[in-house]
């Protein structure tokens, strides 16, 4: 009689974590990473360049950030972290080594 209310209770509580493993949690997944491109004006020499890409990659959720001459930058963000508005007005506060200013706008 105690042997088989031992394996009961070991029964019961092989039953109960089973039970309690098998429910998952439906959490909603964000992206860890998404890429945004951004139109950049006001690039007229490579330190322009330079100076907006270290701007980028310098803000906190910004994983990695490309400037080329062509007025084109590829960002790559952490959605969580950092919104395209920030992105924008980050470019847009850069000091620009030449006349014009810097302006970004995000293309599709």
């Amino acid at each position: 009689m105690y042997l088989l209310r031992i394996s009961f209770i070991c029964l019961l509580a092989v039953g109960m974590m089973v039970g309690c493993a098998s429910k998952t949690a439906e959490i909603a997944e964000t992206p860890a990473t998404q890429e945004v491109n951004l139109t950049v004006g006001g690039l007229e020499c490579g330190k322009c360049v330079n100076k907006v890409q270290v701007t980028l990659a310098s803000l906190d959720g910004v994983s990695s950030a490309n400037v080329s001459l062509p007025d084109l930058a590829a960002v790559i963000i952490n959605p969580g972290k950092i919104t395209t508005a920030q992105l924008t007005a980050a470019v847009a506060g850069a000091k620009s080594c030449c006349p014009s200013d810097f302006t970004a706008q995000v293309t599709e």
